[in-house]
């Protein structure tokens, strides 16, 4: 959206800061634990820092950025003022398909803890799904929540979805951490093994550091909403630069501690953390939290999960539908979907948005595969952004 002199700068530091927070906290961390623990082993701790170092530079740039050009839009508008609207195209695909595949990984992450659930309680009442009904539930729930946010893209996430899905993600760190503090041996095992690329032992390496890296980015994508609403922030030059670092500062210390106390309390008698990660892949996090809190642990990381999935996927269609739009007005792509409807709802962007999500979740139907095309692309716009600010 572009910025008017009619539209409010109405947000501080402090505002700014709740936006951001709002933004990059998501379920990405709860859904992916286990795969990239499979990948990297304790090494996984090193990537989520590592990612959290790179969103800080790429933060800065945009910030550079959005204080130079002081107008809502993100990178997609800076590219068209700084090189031209012929490589905004370019810019804007590559935006356009980062935001289309996080939200597929936040539908995959959905039907993960909507397709258990949902079992249990049919067995709970004698009931048992058709064979083939139930392997295709996974896939049935994630284009369900992808038609769902679909159709509300227009409107913003109610604010009791965001503080419950905040709520649940700032519980789940202290309380595994309270008991990590329980079980020290636990604690120096797994900082054993986040040494383990500098002393050369088996569990981590650093190619599979660089992976873990490439499928946990997803969990600092949304620092970009920031630079993408710079028309809405007093003093830009200086709101957005604090704001987006203090946003990435309190997601890792929020990610941290999930991780640290699922690799360390969560593992059955006698299995490594690999042979734990692989074998509960998307509900690693929900383990562990069951094995110490008991089924009140996995209730509370499960609703926490769905709700972040949600937002997150709710989210990040409306961000693919308003670069939709602008892209539409600018002619690059189809001009038809740029038009509004009577009550000024672009419904047609926000519709092809969420049919280009179902289409990434029906050709990559695991959460690995579209947590990986995710990081990809948004570690390409890390690498356009300092070269714009240049």
């Amino acid at each position: 959206m572009t910025h008017t002199p009619h539209t409010p700068r109405r947000l501080g530091i402090r505002g700014a800061t709740t936006l951001g927070i709002g933004a990059i906290i998501g379920g990405a961390p709860i859904v992916l634990a286990g795969a990239a623990f499979t990948t990297a082993g304790a090494g996984a701790l090193l990537a989520v820092l590592a990612n959290g170092a790179l969103a800080a530079l790429g933060a800065v740039a945009l910030s550079e950025l959005g204080a130079r050009f002081p107008r809502s839009g993100g990178i997609y508008l800076f590219a068209q003022r700084i090189v031209g609207i012929e490589s905004a195209f370019a810019v804007g695909w590559l935006v356009l398909f980062g935001a289309v595949s996080a939200a597929a990984v936040f539908a995959i992450g959905f039907a993960s803890f909507a397709t258990p659930l949902t079992l249990t309680l049919l067995g709970h009442y004698g009931v048992s799904p058709p064979a083939p009904l139930e392997a295709a539930l996974p896939t049935l729930f994630a284009l369900a929540a992808t038609t769902l946010a679909g159709a509300r893209a227009t409107r913003p996430t109610p604010h009791l979805l965001t503080f419950a899905k905040l709520a649940g993600m700032t519980g789940l760190g202290p309380s595994g951490l309270l008991l990590l503090a329980l079980e020290r041996a636990e604690l120096v095992g797994i900082l054993w093994g986040v040494s383990a690329p500098w002393v050369g032992t088996s569990g981590a390496s650093w190619l599979g550091v660089v992976q873990a890296m490439g499928l946990l980015f997803i969990a600092y994508q949304g620092f970009v909403v920031l630079s993408a609403s710079a028309g809405e922030l007093h003093h830009p030059a200086r709101t957005l630069p604090r704001a987006s670092i203090a946003t990435i500062a309190i997601a890792t210390a929020l990610y941290l501690p999930i991780f640290l106390a699922s690799a360390s309390l969560g593992r059955p008698e006698g299995a490594t953390l690999l042979e734990f990660a692989a074998s509960s892949d998307t509900q690693m996090v929900a383990f562990a939290a069951e094995k110490t809190l008991g089924s009140l642990g996995y209730a509370l990381v499960a609703l926490t999960a769905l709700i972040a999935m949600l937002t997150a996927l709710d989210a990040n269609l409306s961000a693919a539908a308003k670069l939709v739009r602008t892209m539409a007005r600018d002619g690059t792509l189809p001009r038809r979907l740029g038009r509004s409807d009577r009550g000024g709802l672009a419904r047609r962007a926000s519709l092809s948005g969420a049919l280009a999500v179902s289409l990434v979740v029906l050709l990559l139907p695991d959460v690995r595969s579209a947590g990986i095309a995710t990081g990809v692309a948004f570690l390409l716009l890390l690498t356009v952004a300092p070269l714009l600010a240049l």
